[in-house]
C-alpha cells in the first residue's frame, strides 16, 4: 500500500479520537462515571458510528445485487445506529458542557466513518470481483480440459503421455485473453505478452495447440482459435 492509501485509510480513524476524547471527559467530569467506565464507553460510542455507516452500505450493496425472490434488506432500520450514535454523541458532549461546538466534531467523525464504510466497501467489492474472475479462469481451464480430452479420444496417434497440464493452462489464458482483445489472429508476441511467457515457449504453445486441434494456423504465423473449440469453452 502507498504513502496516500495508507493517509486515506488511517485519516478517519484519526477523526475518532477527538469525539471520543470530549465523551470520556465529559462523563468523568460530569456524570462522575469511574475512568475506567468511561473509557469502553466512550470507545463503544465510536464503534458503533463505524458500524453503523458500515451496515448501511453493506444492507444497500445486497439490495442492490440480490435476485427478486429474495427479501430486501431493512436499510431505513440500519440508519437507527447512525442516529443513535450522532445524538448520543452531541448530548453527552455538547448538551452536557453547553458547548455547541463540540458538536461539529460528531459531524466530522460521521463524515470519517462514512469514508470508513465506503473503504471498506469497495474493498468487498474487489475481492468478490477477484474471486469470480479466478473462479472464471477456473471453469473456462477446466472447460478447455474437457474439450481437449474429447479431441484427443477422437483422434488416433495421441498418447496419455503428449497431454501437458502447464501447456493446458496456458491455452486457457491464451483462449480468454484472445476473446478479448481487439485482434482478430493471434501470433508468438501475443502469447509473449498474454501469457508472459518466453519466445521459444510462445512458441512451443502455439505447437501444442494446433496438434491439440484448439487453434489452427491461417497464415505465416497467425492462428485463430478454432470456433467450436471457443464456443464450448467460453460457453
Amino acid at each position: 500500500m502507498n504513502l496516500p492509501a495508507a493517509i486515506a485509510r488511517l485519516g478517519p480513524w484519526l477523526v475518532a479520537l477527538a469525539p471520543a476524547w470530549f465523551v470520556y471527559d465529559s462523563l468523568v467530569t460530569q456524570l462522575d462515571v469511574p475512568g475506567y467506565i468511561a473509557m469502553p464507553i466512550a470507545a463503544g460510542v465510536e464503534l458503533t458510528g463505524v458500524a453503523g455507516f458500515d451496515t448501511v452500505l453493506h444492507l444497500q450493496a445486497w439490495n442492490a445485487a440480490k435476485r427478486k425472490t429474495d427479501p430486501a434488506a431493512p436499510v431505513l432500520l440500519a440508519l437507527l445506529p447512525v442516529g443513535v450514535y450522532l445524538v448520543s454523541g452531541v448530548v453527552l458532549t455538547a448538551v452536557l458542557k453547553q458547548n455547541p461546538v463540540l458538536a461539529l466534531f460528531f459531524v466530522l467523525a460521521a463524515a470519517g466513518y462514512g469514508t470508513i464504510a465506503i473503504q471498506t466497501d469497495q474493498s468487498r467489492r474487489e475481492a468478490e470481483a477477484k474471486q469470480a474472475k479466478i473462479e472464471r479462469r477456473k471453469n473456462r481451464q477446466a472447460a478447455l480440459e474437457r474439450s481437449l480430452n474429447k479431441k484427443r479420444s477422437t483422434k488416433s496417434g495421441h498418447s496419455t503421455n503428449e497431454r501437458s497440464p502447464d501447456f493446458d493452462e496456458l491455452l486457457a489464458t491464451v483462449h480468454e485473453l484472445s476473446k478479448y482483445s481487439d485482434v482478430s489472429e493471434f501470433n508468438q508476441a501475443n502469447v509473449q505478452e498474454w501469457t508472459g511467457k518466453k519466445r521459444t515457449t510462445a512458441y512451443a504453445v502455439l505447437r501444442y495447440g494446433e496438434k491439440m486441434g484448439v487453434i489452427q494456423r491461417v497464415g505465416r504465423g497467425k492462428f485463430i482459435n478454432v470456433e467450436d473449440e471457443t464456443n464450448e469453452i467460453l460457453g
